[in-house]
């Protein structure tokens, strides 16, 4: 299998290799591992199942496979005679089957021949409603040989949660990779969907991949969290130490997409910070309730039901491993709810990703040359001169000159001296005093609704026209995406102000038909967006161009506007 596999973007598009592997795509060998192989028990024909470890041809282990990023993670706990014990909890929600993916997911018709209303959070007789399927799902991980434990109904509508038994971490990640997959193919022959999406439904509670950490001796079985008076170890606090200390460094295994920040926002159970707390389920750490010195265990409450188990648990595993190393103290445990506390998690993925360009001693043990991999690293840093004068080179270079090339420069100039920049839309006429209220309330309320979505924005005149400075959280759209949020926009525009209003939108008019719209702000926790209405691919490439600039120029913090 060729490296550059793991180059696939999450929209099925390959990333940027140059220099980051052999251009000529070498060859990776697979290497199976006989200890996972089991049935697919979803075939008519007897079928087995193995995972491979990636390797170089050299047999060296292909260090940018996340398998193997584990297994190194797991070499440093090894060296120190000890293993780390995990046991990961996946929650996913059933849903009806949708044609379209532009259309909102909808809980699914259970056995009872009705959608299920309401949470009924841990309810036996809502969870009994998906019986035939549990039913099926609980006899493929048999027939998977995965140490599934109980299974119960959560807060949001047909939200499930599987635990699993405790077990040594690689064995685990294995589990839930098996589990993912065996879990969408039960769905789907029961015509459901199953979603791992950290927030699926804007109304709806996120999905989350919490996972109990512990380490233990491995000649003497003890855990090294507990000391010889039966209470919380020395290691044990530093492990929590590390844990601060390093997952905000290590966020982007945390919130692999954009739709991972969506579920991180307060009082919807998710973690906005790095707080730890004893039995404190508000918080990103919480220490469980244990009758015994063997269960005493960490739990890790904020990676999303959509990360790479291997890739997350390494991650969290490191930040432990180098708490214990550097003999980090972590705060005090807090009291009460962790949403009290200020906000110490990036909240967006360009913010996640750039916190993986801060050196740091978690690029040696996760492996440089797979940070800088994921990172799909761009050292390139422009002054705001240089990328006008950049933007201006490639505009001449496509043929758009005159004014539009000018207002193209300006913009670029623009939001590089400023924090605020946004969608601008003209219209022909004034607006009476009423119409100019319900759009200043228009453009105070978030977008769609979406939780941490939101429009922030001001109103004033200029040149006699109407001008609107506005947001929408659509980071790294594709062109369907960027059409069909625009028009989105200008329904709920018409709606809420009640104009018939012409698509006179403009910003940048490069080459199509109505329009091109360039929407960028660089406010609080870096949110950089875009989006656009009857785009052509060269309005795309231009637009995504001038976005790159201003990302990369923008200052690390900033304030929103009041």
């Amino acid at each position: 299998m060729p490296e550059v596999t793991f180059f696939q973007t999450v929209t099925g598009e390959t990333a940027d290799y140059d220099e980051l592997i052999e251009a000529s795509e070498t060859d990776m060998i697979l290497k199976p591992d006989y200890s996972t192989i089991c049935f697919v028990p979803w075939v008519s024909e007897p079928t087995a199942q193995i995972i491979h470890d990636c390797t170089n041809q050299d047999g060296s282990d292909v260090e940018f496979a996340p398998r193997n990023v584990l297994k190194r993670v797991l070499n440093f706990y090894h060296e120190k005679g000890w293993e780390p014990i995990i046991a990961p909890e996946m929650e996913f929600y059933l849903t009806q089957i949708e044609e379209s993916p532009h259309n909102p997911l909808r809980p699914p018709v259970s056995r009872y021949k009705r959608p299920e209303k309401g949470g009924n959070a841990y309810s036996m007789d809502t969870l009994n409603e998906f019986d035939p399927l549990l039913e099926m799902l609980y006899q493929y991980c048999e027939q998977e040989n995965l140490d599934i434990d109980t299974m119960n109904h959560e807060y949001g509508t047909a939200q499930l949660e599987m635990n699993f038994r405790h077990g040594e971490a690689l064995k685990l990640a294995d589990q839930v990779f098996h589990f993912k997959r065996s879990c969408r193919e039960v769905a789907i022959r029961h015509n459901m969907y199953a979603t791992f999406m950290a927030k699926p439904m804007e109304d709806q509670p996120g999905s989350a991949m919490h996972f109990h950490q512990s380490v233990i001796n491995r000649k003497t079985k003890e855990n090294i969290f507990v000391d010889a008076q039966g209470k919380y170890s020395e290691n044990f606090y530093y492990f929590i130490g590390g844990l601060q200390k390093y997952i905000p460094l290590s966020m982007a295994f945390y919130g692999p997409n954009v739709n991972s920040y969506r579920r991180l926002v307060p009082d919807e159970g998710a973690p906005t910070n790095t707080e730890w707390g004893i039995d404190n389920r508000t918080s990103c750490i919480r220490v469980p309730f244990s009758s015994n010195k063997d269960s005493i265990r960490v739990e890790n409450r904020l990676a999303g039901a959509d990360t790479n188990p291997y890739l997350v648990i390494a991650a969290s595993l490191a930040a432990g491993y180098l708490g214990i190393e550097e003999k980090i103290q972590p705060r005090a445990p807090i009291q009460g709810r962790s949403e009290s506390r200020p906000n110490d998690l990036p909240m967006t993925m360009d913010e996640a990703i750039r916190g993986l360009d801060v050196p740091n001693a978690l690029h040696n043990i996760l492996g440089r040359r797979f940070i800088k991999i994921y990172r799909e690293n761009d050292d390139e840093v422009l002054t705001p001169p240089q990328a006008v004068k950049k933007t201006a080179a490639y505009l001449a270079q496509k043929g758009i000159t005159g004014n539009l090339r000018y207002e193209a420069e300006q913009l670029v100039a623009d939001v590089l001296n400023t924090d605020r920049l946004g969608l601008y839309l003209w219209y022909d006429r004034p607006f009476s005093p009423e119409e100019k209220e319900k759009l200043r309330s228009y453009v105070r309320r978030r977008a769609f609704g979406e939780p941490s979505a939101y429009i922030l924005g001001y109103t004033y005149f200029h040149s006699r026209r109407f001008r609107i400075l506005a947001d929408v959280l659509i980071p790294r759209p594709d062109s369907e995406e960027l059409v069909m949020r625009t028009e989105e926009s200008i329904t709920r525009y018409r709606t809420e102000t009640g104009k018939n209003v012409q698509e006179k939108l403009r910003l940048l008019e490069i080459g199509c038909g109505s329009g091109a719209l360039l929407c960028t702000l660089g406010t609080e926790n870096q949110h950089l967006y875009l989006f656009g209405l009857d785009i052509s691919a060269e309005a795309v490439k231009i637009a995504i161009l001038i976005l790159r600039i201003i990302r990369k120029n923008l200052p690390r913090t900033t304030s929103a506007p009041n």
